[in-house]
C-alpha cells in the first residue's frame, strides 16, 4: 500500500512540475485563462491585458460570445447597424473596431465614449466583465 502512495505522490509531483515548468517558459507577463462555459462544450483563451502594441487585434466576449473586434490604432467604428446609402462609418482617433453582437453594442459604445485612451477602454470592458483575447501582435 506504501508503495502506491509514493507512486501517486510521484505522479502528483511530475503534474505539478510540468504545468510550473510550461507557465514559467511558455507565457509572457499576460495572465492566460482557460475558461468553459456553462452550457458550453468550447473553452477559449481569454488574455487579460494591461497594454497592446499598436496595430494590435484583440477580440472581446461576453461569455462565449464574440461581441467585438478591435485594433489598437486610429480607424473607423463600424457598426451592426446599416449605414443609410452614402455614408461613411465614423471615424475614431485611437481605436479600430467592428461590433458583432447588436445587443451588446450600446454598452460597448457607452464605454468607448468614458474611454480618453485604448488602455482605458481595455480597463473599462474589463471592469465590466468582458474578456478579451488577442488575435496578433
Amino acid at each position: 500500500m506504501k508503495f502506491i502512495w509514493k507512486i501517486l505522490l510521484i505522479l502528483i509531483a511530475l503534474v505539478l512540475l510540468s504545468y510550473l515548468f510550461i507557465k514559467f517558459f511558455f507565457t509572457d507577463s499576460e495572465v492566460i485563462l482557460k475558461k468553459p462555459w456553462f452550457g458550453s462544450s468550447i473553452s477559449i483563451d481569454y488574455v487579460i491585458l494591461e497594454k497592446a502594441a499598436y496595430g494590435e487585434t484583440l477580440e472581446v466576449y461576453r461569455g462565449d460570445r464574440k461581441v467585438l473586434w478591435l485594433q489598437n490604432q486610429p480607424g473607423s467604428l463600424i457598426s451592426t447597424a446599416l449605414l443609410p446609402a452614402g455614408t461613411e462609418p465614423t471615424r475614431h482617433p485611437f481605436i479600430n473596431a467592428r461590433a458583432l453582437d447588436p445587443f451588446e453594442e450600446n454598452n460597448l459604445q457607452k464605454l468607448l465614449v468614458q474611454s480618453k485612451s485604448f488602455e482605458e477602454f481595455l480597463s473599462f470592458l474589463r471592469n465590466d466583465g468582458y474578456l478579451l483575447k488577442r488575435v496578433s501582435q
